[in-house]
């Protein structure tokens, strides 16, 4: 697992330019599809249009661009994409839009293949997944993203839910949480006129307000193979692809794109006032040397829970009845243009 220094020192070890930029010869322009999500940032998103559009015509890159409405459609719009050709995707949204187009284009392939390639300009309130990866909210950057070809392969995390009679399937690029981590998702969701840790700050008070302990079964292969399993009330269980989720919060905080494995955090039954103290020690990742907090890495996991619980994917709340969940890790399954 890797240290807050050795991020710093490393931030992008495997990224790699195309053959083309490898061999000094000018890379030929790939289609590109713009998925924006017009109303995050609070509009910026849908004031960046022209300017993505100017500078990919600049570049002579051939483009369309589409714009979401509803909840859900950036998935189509990425499934679309993929059947007529695009070679490359580029998502102007938060956190959840960005999801959506992760799971469009895996949705859209078998599993053993490849998907994106995928170039981000974060607009949203959290900004997890682009932030853990320092990726800039500039536009232009983005665009030059696609010319240079620069691509960072991405773990992703697969993830089937048993919850009131019906069956979820989801991917995740950034992280999943049940327990009191997805409670604070749903208590967001009435937070909006507030962002970043603040948000997530006060979600997170008045989702312990709410705090539930139930027991779980809960088993894991780790990276060598062996399994482990464990029987007991949880507060919260958070999986984590990258080191950043909640709006600032360090769960997980060794949690690697491309190292083939998931992170588990999970943190045993605890009361509210201990729960209180606990979670500002998460912005640093220093929750981790509570001994009621336990992480491991795993290739896939189940989850069965004596209650209903809410899920939370990539900060966007996926289920409140989850009964029994199912998880396992792609590894290199999405291609980031970085």
């Amino acid at each position: 697992m890797t240290t807050m220094a050795d991020r710093e020192l490393n931030q992008d070890p495997t990224a790699q330019p195309s053959r083309e930029v490898r061999d000094g010869r000018q890379r030929a322009p790939q289609a590109t599809m713009v998925i924006v999500n017009p109303y995050s940032g609070r509009g910026r998103g849908g004031r960046l249009k022209e300017k993505l559009e100017a500078a990919l015509s600049a570049r002579q890159i051939p483009h369309a661009l589409k714009e979401t409405s509803k909840p859900g459609e950036a998935i189509d719009l990425a499934q679309e994409a993929t059947a007529a050709g695009y070679e490359n995707i580029i998502g102007v949204g938060g956190d959840g839009t960005i999801s959506e187009i992760v799971n469009g284009l895996a949705q859209a392939a078998p599993t053993e293949q490849p998907v994106g390639k995928l170039a981000i300009v974060s607009m949203g309130s959290g900004n997890d997944f682009a932030s853990s990866l320092k990726l800039s909210q500039d536009p232009l950057q983005a665009v030059e993203a696609v010319a240079q070809g620069r691509v960072r392969p991405c773990d992703l995390g697969y993830v089937t839910i048993q919850a009131g009679g019906r069956k979820i399937d989801r991917y995740f690029a950034n992280n999943f949480g049940t327990g009191l981590d997805a409670q604070v998702t749903l208590e967001s969701i009435h937070l909006k006129w507030l962002q970043g840790a603040m948000l997530y700050g006060v979600a997170a008070l008045r989702a312990l307000l709410k705090l539930k302990t139930p027991a779980v079964d809960l088993s894991w292969e780790d990276a060598n193979g062996q399994t482990h399993t464990r029987n007991a009330p949880i507060s919260l269980v958070s999986v984590g692809n990258t080191y950043r989720s909640g709006g600032g919060f360090q769960l997980t905080p060794g949690a690697q794109i491309d190292d083939g494995l998931l992170d588990l955090g999970v943190a045993d039954a605890l009361s509210r006032w201990q729960l209180l103290q606990l979670l500002p020690k998460a912005l640093q990742g220093n929750h981790v040397h509570h001994p009621a907090f336990t992480l491991v890495q795993f290739r896939q996991m189940q989850l069965k829970t004596s209650e209903p619980l809410p899920v939370e994917m990539d900060g966007e709340v996926i289920t409140e009845q989850a009964e029994e969940i199912t998880m396992t890790v792609q590894p290199g399954r999405l291609q980031l243009l970085i």
